[in-house]
């Protein structure tokens, strides 16, 4: 109301500003942690089985490839169809190597076979377009949004 009634147009923006506050203020309380929980990567991979070790490649969809490699601590990640925000990089020829199509995917997890496990984060939304075109995973974790699937070859190296 009093950003209705100011008469300079300086006031009237200082008073409109002033009244959005409160909101910002309260959405903390407002939205709960299990929405923010459950939309975080970062936050589904830290619930998902531990078994990554140095020799473990891991596949992401392009929207997932930047937390996978910060959360793994790795820069050696490859993407699963499609290129994303990092189509840049990716022009360089050395790069072309880090996107796989489902086929090259299903390649490289039968030549790593017994050598290294092969773990994929993807959005559960991608995993199901391309599940049907995957080999079968030996582990599948998803919470709604995002999914890991662990290409692995010895069950009892899951148990965490």
């Amino acid at each position: 109301m009093a950003a209705y009634v100011a008469q300079r147009a300086e006031s009237k923006l200082y008073l409109y500003s002033l009244a959005s506050l409160p909101l910002l203020f309260a959405l903390p309380s407002v939205l709960p942690n299990i929405v923010i929980h459950k939309k975080s990567p970062v936050t589904f991979l830290a619930q998902c089985p531990d078994i990554a070790n140095p020799a473990t490649i891991f596949v992401a969809d392009n929207s997932l490839v930047r937390d996978v490699c910060w959360f793994y601590k790795t820069d050696q990640a490859y993407m699963l169809n499609g290129f994303g925000e990092v189509r840049y990089g990716l022009a360089y020829p050395d790069s072309k190597v880090r996107v796989l199509d489902s086929a090259a995917f299903n390649d490289l997890v039968a030549k790593q076979r017994g050598i290294s496990d092969i773990i994929l984060v993807a959005t559960l939304k991608h995993y199901r377009q391309w599940d049907a075109s995957l080999v079968d995973p030996t582990v599948t974790v998803n919470n709604g949004v995002f999914s890991f699937s662990c290409f692995h070859h010895d069950p009892l190296k899951m148990v965490k």
